[in-house]
């Protein structure tokens, strides 16, 4: 089984993700979310 480490901070209405890829930041509101990684920018919606 492999490491997984991952912490998340929130300030106002930033949440930091910190992992052992990089750092990633997103904001969002419920059933909306967009967010910038490692890998790429995210957008998510939740119907």
């Amino acid at each position: 089984m492999g490491f997984y480490f991952r912490k998340s901070v929130n300030l106002g209405g930033l949440r930091f993700n910190f992992s052992k890829s990089g750092v990633g930041v997103s904001t969002g509101v419920k059933g909306f979310r967009i967010g910038s990684g490692p890998r790429g920018n995210k957008e998510k919606y939740v119907l």
